[in-house]
């Protein structure tokens, strides 16, 4: 399992385009949200035989999009289509194809989906689809979306939007166990959870978690698992080790010996906000919150002993900017699997993530030792600078690996699934357009 919904795309796949989803970057396939944190927010846009026909030039007759389905026939004439989010229970909403707004012309609206709907975008590795959503504000008091849907409005769902709207397609919680807190234990019966942590634990997805906090809005809010003496950034190996309103990315995600976050810090939600120590990283949906680290300080970003160089880096995203808003308001510390030397986009390399003045000289290097490579977009390399958060997985002199090393950000076996977060997760794409430089 993984916090579908915040993840970045490794190899920045994400920033080649503001509205395309993980699917698009990645080899995950559609599956429904099943209202237990593993979710894969892509429709089942093969139509229900019962789907009525219609050209563009259709006169509009009436719809009830963003209602809840389980076959076309339930859908009105101009939402004709049924699209599944669980395909397993066979829930869905009716809507209707649509024509996506070109951000690349800010004085002519292309989208057609009817006032208070958006069209939302669908990326499959073999086609991309266009339907109307619902748009709506996230709250954590009530929730905005028709009961009929079993959906609520995830601070995520604007990965699905190119102008970065919030809307109607994530499967709302329905009771705390569907945000459920990790441990790192393996089960494969709730006997195995009770014996180790009690009674209020239980087994899901293969591992002993606890109940966490639905809130009246649908979304995972704070719950009291966590430590709290837990800070952003700190190692983890699971939900347990973190805040009460944190979460653990793991090894199986590419984040070695865990990362401690939490998330929705970029929606002005009570009760999201990122404590002193950490600062919004804005390329994730939503919004996450991540250690915040001075570059002029060598070893700033984690001190973590069991961190290899490779593993962790301290970015300056604060000189970079999406759609005139900068990603981070502070450098950040966060994993280097994400950064690759070409990621970055048009004319930028890895410069532009050292802070003015530093003197740690931030280029692409090889990830395993350091090195600098004479490519600056070295698709192979990443963004890398002197102070390294440990000893680098390959000796240059030696030219061997340090024996037992596993490749940094590789999973090694160990990973343990980061729940959380709301019942619907998907990956993270920026919100709109290419970064800039600030």
């Amino acid at each position: 399992m993984r916090h579908r919904e915040f993840l970045l795309t490794t190899g920045m796949c994400l920033f080649l385009s503001a509205a395309m989803g993980l699917v698009a970057c990645g080899d995950d396939s559609g599956t429904g949200p099943d209202a237990s944190a593993d979710i894969t927010a892509l429709p089942d846009v093969r139509r229900d035989s019962q789907a009525l026909e219609g050209g563009a030039d259709a006169t509009p007759l009436e719809h009830n999009i963003g209602v809840g389905c389980s076959e076309s026939s339930e859908c009105l004439s101009d939402s004709p289509v049924c699209i599944m989010w669980d395909t397993t229970e066979k829930r869905g909403i009716c809507s209707m194809e649509c024509t996506p707004d070109n951000p690349s012309t800010p004085f002519a609206v292309e989208d057609n989906c009817p006032s208070g709907f958006v069209c939302g975008e669908f990326s499959y590795s073999t086609d991309t689809y266009y339907y109307c959503l619902k748009t709506c504000t996230p709250s954590i008091e009530e929730n905005p979306c028709p009961e009929s849907s079993g959906q609520t409005c995830s601070p995520a769902s604007s990965a699905f939007v190119s102008m970065g709207e919030t809307v109607c397609w994530y499967g709302a919680c329905k009771s705390h166990r569907d945000c459920p807190v990790f441990s790192a234990i393996e089960c494969t019966e709730d006997a195995r959870c009770t014996e180790e942590l009690g009674s209020e634990s239980f087994c899901l997805s293969g591992y002993c978690a606890f109940a966490g906090n639905c809130t009246p809005g649908g979304i995972c809010g704070a719950h009291s698992h966590g430590r709290a003496e837990a800070k952003i950034g700190d190692p983890c190996a699971s939900d347990l080790d973190c805040t009460n309103q944190g979460f653990c990315f793991g090894e199986a995600d590419g984040y070695p010996n865990g990362y401690c976050a939490s998330g929705y810090c970029d929606t002005g939600l009570a009760g999201f906000e990122c404590p002193a120590e950490a600062t919004c990283h804005r390329l994730f949906y939503g919004g996450v919150c991540h250690k915040r680290c001075d570059q002029a300080v060598a070893g700033d970003c984690r001190g973590v002993d069991a961190d290899k160089g490779g593993d962790y880096e301290c970015y300056a995203w604060d000189n970079l900017t999406i759609a005139d808003r900068p990603i981070s308001e502070a450098a950040i510390c966060t994993v280097v699997a994400n950064e690759s030397c070409d990621g970055l986009g048009g004319d930028l390399d890895c410069t532009v993530l050292g802070s003015a003045g530093s003197l740690t000289n931030m280029v692409c290097r090889d990830r395993l030792s350091g090195e600098v490579l004479d490519d600056s977009k070295d698709p192979l390399g990443y963004c890398l600078d002197d102070s390294a958060s440990g000893d680098f997985p390959v000796d240059v002199d030696a030219g061997t690996p340090e024996a037992g090393t596993p490749e940094a950000g590789v999973d090694a076996g160990a990973g343990t699934p980061e729940a959380g977060v709301d019942a619907g997760v998907e990956a993270g794409t920026p919100e709109a357009g290419t970064p800039e430089a600030g």
